[in-house]
């Protein structure tokens, strides 16, 4: 492999330098003073090392950046960071430095002169300084007791496992086992899935231990050329104990099948692991290990011993991948394995308890990069829900840059880092880099292609994104949230009954949780088939076993507004209300108060939450729009054209499935007409217009709400075109459009609520809405579960 420009430098440098007081030997890779050792963490000391090399010039920080961290994304923060960690081990001052000298907005200088050595410094100047051992902590999880382990324990269990993965390969693809008479695999690249390992421990809360030591497996099989390996989200859906290996197989796409079993009791552990063709459904190869808890790694040792001795012969030595433990501290391992474990499960309270996890992991080794990324994707999710975003984002980002400073190839940390940067919106082309990268090094991770494809959808790039989430599910078959987004794609393009038959889909998936009815209840609600929406959105809150909870969920209340049941509507809203307050629930706030005529109240209740709240684009939107149809114009057009000036990033400007987007192109439209200012008002109508014939022409205006603002966009555009206006709102009636409440209160139809062609639509949306009013109200007086809630 070439050697990175830093590497190449110093190659043919010198390798020991003095300066000061100090002494950098690049070889050893140590900084000394006094005969004592600093530690530094692995950038930090190749920023010094490029500082020493480079005296007196001033190096910018894009040359540094370049220079240190070749391959990997990080920000200026890294940077700073290192040059702070450096300030600190020289006792440099950086109002007066002595050593460094930062040359504001453009980089930094070494001030002394180093001095080359030739001759190797005596080894009793520079011995390492002894890396302490990590203090013994309370383990999460109380029968979890392990002492931290030498790292030399912890490569040789490195290397066993990749070899353990390997030779479970090579006997799946050999068909050599202890049968030795099953049937060839087929022809192609072999796919393999590993199951959750079952926990057969009377400890229920070691079920984290076992699925650990499985995604361990499937994440070692992931690195091996040549070889398919299923995402642990699809081969995680069957974690039933009785199980058709044959059907899974089928399921899943793949020849060969990888469960076992843990038990963990009375300071023992005990391992079974068995490799099945899952076209037949016979066992390749099967056996079972036996040890104490703190010999887990020697037995290890004792299954790689004793598969070897069976499959090495078959083995090439090109296939042999040595991969070095993420963490020298067995206990820190542990922690992470539990956060990642949260991660996973989404339990109650779950960000908190996977926080904790990760920050015990990495206080424990402060440098395990698994650790940093689990962390800054928790990080990253909290700051959706959470008042102020912009620290939590922040934090998420910063911890991404310092797993990527600690594992450079580590694919959880591009990931990390690609999410921190779509959930913050500010950088989609840096985000889309961080997950290519991601998948480059991992290709079985579906969220991954999920969150590309996303991007990629953001950006208009409708068709590569389409790709992308094709790509997943072919690695992640049985994802939920990929499955809902093909679905999604399948609504936008018209395609109703098929996108109903891929909501109906997850249905059948017990790990999708509440997506499996997000989509449904989307899907009814848009085509007016308000009943059934409601069916599903009590489903969802029967599940969670929290009815007043659900009324967070967007269609909680407005399913109830919508069908003219208000008082219900009403008590989930004031539930909503009531809860403690999150700024992402704005957006569904707004749409109710607009349905019932009482959009006024958004100011006041969303006032006191938002101080503190950085004002990403989605929340000026929908301040903006909600200030543009209540009647004050100027602010909603200080919040929204700044956010029109350019090209839309968001699709083509909304039509192709962003609704919110349409409906504030169209609140500055009707603000800047009120406001006076016609002829800005219709550049931006003809405009949004122009975008529509260019998203019709690739068949993706074709939803009823697109069908409904469309017509309005025709209304804003010219009392000419009032014909076309109501040939659309037919249009949209007959997909099933119905918000007749929503489009009474709207200012923007001001022109034609007194038109009889108008009145003669919304109309037909309240018949609409009575039958599917009538319809409920019959399934309830028939006592239907899934619409009268459970007596206590």
């Amino acid at each position: 492999m070439e050697n990175s420009r830093l590497e190449q430098e110093f190659l043919q440098s010198p390798r020991v330098y003095r300066f000061g007081e100090f002494v950098l030997d690049v070889e050893r890779y140590e900084l000394s003073k006094a005969g004592a050792t600093i530690r530094l963490q692995p950038k930090t000391f190749d920023v010094l090392r490029y500082l020493v090399t480079h005296p007196g010039r001033l190096i910018d920080k894009d040359e540094l950046l370049r220079a240190v961290w070749p391959d990997v994304i990080v920000t200026e923060n890294s940077l700073t960071r290192s040059i702070a960690d450096l300030r600190k081990a020289l006792d440099d001052d950086a109002a007066a430095p002595r050593y460094i000298e930062t040359v504001a907005r453009r980089g930094y200088r070494l001030l002394v002169t180093p001095q080359a050595i030739d001759a190797v410094v005596p080894a009793a100047d520079v011995q390492p300084r002894p890396r302490p051992a990590a203090q013994a902590a309370p383990a999460l999880v109380p029968s979890a007791t392990l002492k931290p382990r030498p790292r030399r324990t912890f490569i040789v269990f490195g290397v066993i496992a990749a070899v353990i993965a390997i030779v479970i390969i090579v006997a799946a693809i050999t068909n050599f086992g202890w049968r030795g008479t099953g049937p060839q695999p087929a022809a192609g690249k072999p796919a393999i899935a590993v199951l959750p390992f079952a926990n057969l421990s009377s400890e229920p809360d070691t079920q984290y231990f076992a699925d650990g030591v499985a995604e361990d497996l499937l994440d070692l099989f992931a690195r091996m050329p040549g070889l398919k390996v299923v995402a642990r989200t699809s081969s995680f859906a069957f974690r039933a104990q009785e199980r058709d290996i044959k059907a899974i197989g089928r399921d899943l796409g793949v020849e060969w099948v990888l469960e076992g079993s843990v038990r963990r009791e009375a300071g023992k552990v005990r391992v079974t692991v068995q490799l099945i063709d899952a076209r037949t459904g016979y066992h390749a190869w099967s056996d079972r290990y036996e040890r104490q808890y703190t010999d887990l790694f020697a037995m290890q040792d004792e299954i790689a011993r004793a598969v070897v001795a069976q499959v090495v012969p078959h083995v090439k030595p090109g296939m042999l991948i040595a991969i070095a433990p993420p963490t020298a501290n067995f206990d820190a391992y542990q922690s992470f394995m539990i956060g990642r474990d949260y991660l996973n499960r989404r339990s109650p309270d779950w960000r908190k308890k996977a926080l904790v996890a990760f920050d015990r992991a990495i206080e424990l080794d402060p440098e395990f990069a698994r650790a940093h990324a689990g962390k800054a994707i928790v990080a990253a999710m909290f700051a959706g829900g959470a008042d102020a975003p912009g620290p939590a984002l922040a934090r998420a980002r910063e911890s991404a840059d310092r797993a990527l400073q600690l594992d450079p190839k580590l694919a959880l940390g591009f990931a990390a880092r690609g999410f921190a940067l779509m959930s913050e919106g500010s950088d989609l082309r840096g985000a889309e880099t961080a997950f290519r990268r991601a998948l480059e090094l991992d290709p079985t991770h579906g969220n991954v292609y999920n969150w590309l494809s996303n991007v990629l959808s953001l950006q208009h790039r409708r068709e590569e994104a389409s790709q992308q989430n094709k790509k997943g599910i072919e690695a992640d078959p049985l994802n939920p949230i990929l499955l809902e987004n093909r679905a999604r794609r399948l609504f936008f393009q018209g395609r109703f009954d098929e996108a109903r038959a891929g909501y109906l889909k997850l249905l059948q998936l017990p790990a999708a949780g509440d997506v499996k009815y997000r989509g449904l209840v989307e899907l009814h609600m848009a085509r007016g088939e308000l009943a059934e929406a409601l069916r599903y959105v009590r489903l969802r809150a029967r599940e969670t076993n929290a009815l007043d909870q659900a009324a967070i969920f967007r269609p909680g209340f407005i399913a109830y507004a919508r069908l003219g049941m208000l008082d219900e509507a009403e008590r989930r809203f004031k539930a909503t209300t009531a809860a403690p307050f999150a700024v992402g629930w704005l957006s569904s706030i707004e749409w109710y108060l607009r349905i019932v005529g009482r959009l006024h109240e958004l100011a006041p209740l969303a006032r006191p939450h938002i101080k503190a709240a950085p004002m990403a684009p989605w929340l000026e939107k929908t301040l903006g729009r909600a200030a543009a149809l209540h009647g004050d114009w100027e602010l909603g057009i200080a919040r929204l054209a700044p956010l029109f000036r350019q090209e839309s990033t968001i699709g083509l400007g909304g039509w192709g499935g962003d609704i919110p987007e349409l409906d504030s192109h169209l609140a500055l439209i009707h603000a800047l007409i009120k406001n006076g200012r016609i002829d800005a008002g219709q550049a931006e109508i003809r405009r949004l217009l122009g975008l529509h014939r260019t998203a019709q022409a690739e068949g993706l205006t074709k939803t009823p709400d697109e069908t409904y603002h469309y017509a309005m966009a025709l209304a804003l555009a010219s009392p000419a075109r009032d014909a076309e206006v109501f040939a659309a709102l037919d249009d949209a009636l007959a997909l099933g459009w119905n918000n007749y409440r929503l489009a009474e209160h709207d200012p923007r139809w001001e022109r034609h609520k007194s038109d009889p062609r108008f009145k003669a639509a919304m109309t037909k949306a309240a018949e609409s809405v009575a039958r599917e009013r009538a319809k409920v109200e019959a399934r309830m007086a028939a006592g239907d579960s899934d619409f009268v809630d459970a007596k206590p």
